[in-house]
């Protein structure tokens, strides 16, 4: 669901999650730094936004028609250490993305406990499923170790989990170079956009007391 600013754009959450070390903070600081169509929101301040333990940016996007205001969450593996921290960053979420590296297989696969504590939390939400750090990947390191995650792993992954959390897209970046992530939040917000339906937060008013007509 989208809620109204006072300045006619629609607020949208998404969490980053997933084991440290997989680039959740770089995906994050690309964002961040934004570029092309999507501008930093310069009326919800220039600097990063700061909450106990986690790190908020938020950034303005077009897409459906609809002007977006984006605020991307990165808990910077406190979620580890806080587990209240967890639900926190989750709720109110839109959109979820779990973040693997793909030169390291127990990343992907710890990524079902983040999918049961992203559900519960939140779970109404669009999950995206990332594999991270392209740049570490070759086809040489697929063929000689199975370490390696490769695309059609990622796909049997996101199979073998649709009947609890339904994989909407996944995405396959290196956040160290830049590649895909670009096109790859474009897409989230254009499905956000897409898939939501606008409600309008509206002012309270104040109502007279109610009157009985007949006593």
């Amino acid at each position: 669901m989208l809620s109204a600013t006072l300045s006619g754009k629609w607020q949208l959450r998404v969490a980053l999650c997933g084991d440290p070390n997989v680039g959740k903070t770089s995906l994050f600081l690309r964002f961040d730094q934004g570029d092309g169509q999507a501008e930093r929101d310069t009326s919800m301040s220039d600097e990063r936004r700061k909450s106990v333990g986690s790190d908020q940016s938020t950034r303005s996007f077009v897409a459906g028609g609809k002007q977006l205001q984006v605020t991307l969450i990165d808990t910077a593996g406190q979620e580890l250490h806080q587990r209240n921290l967890t639900g926190s960053t989750y709720q109110k979420a839109q959109a979820i993305l779990f973040v693997c590296a793909v030169d390291d297989d127990d990343s992907l696969v710890s990524l079902k406990n983040w999918l049961r504590e992203a559900k519960h939390y939140a779970g109404s939400a669009l999950c995206f499923l990332i594999g991270n750090k392209i740049d570490l990947r070759s086809e040489e390191d697929e063929d000689e170790d199975e370490s390696y995650v490769t695309h059609q792993r990622l796909t049997e992954f996101a199979a073998g989990i649709s009947h609890n959390c339904p994989i909407h897209r996944i995405f396959e970046t290196s956040a160290l170079e830049g590649t895909n992530v670009k096109d790859m939040f474009d897409t989230i917000v254009a499905d956000l956009a897409a898939a939501a339906v606008p409600q309008q937060t509206k002012l309270p008013i104040d109502e007279p007391p109610s009157r009985s007509c007949c006593k």
